[in-house]
């Protein structure tokens, strides 16, 4: 897939996420996760501190395509928002600090 293309799927994928339209899952594979489609799947992960990887994979689980961008470039920022909603629908933040707050405004 040409890059440009890739860079297509980030940007989809991003509108999608924000519009929390996708469901997110936990990968055994470190820090990653992953939106699994009729016949494929994406998956998003960070690198180190200075790069994530977006990765499809098709329905026998093999890697088709492969994206790896550093924070710096505009496509690795879009990466980094869509690892970190992604991180955030899983781990369900949102909920915790919900919870957080009300049993600290009822103390």
């Amino acid at each position: 897939m040409q890059p440009t293309r890739m860079r297509e799927l980030v940007s989809q994928l991003l509108t999608s996420a924000r519009s929390m339209k996708v469901e997110w899952e936990k990968t055994p594979n470190g820090d990653s996760y992953a939106v699994n489609l009729p016949d494929m799947s994406i998956v998003v992960e960070r690198r180190d501190a200075g790069s994530f990887v977006l990765r499809l994979i098709n329905s026998e689980g093999s890697v088709i395509e492969t994206m790896s961008e550093p924070i710096s470039a505009t496509t690795g920022q879009q990466l980094e928002e869509l690892h970190n909603l992604a991180r955030r629908h899983v781990l369900e933040i949102d909920k915790h600090i919900d919870k957080a707050l009300e049993y600290l405004r009822q103390a």
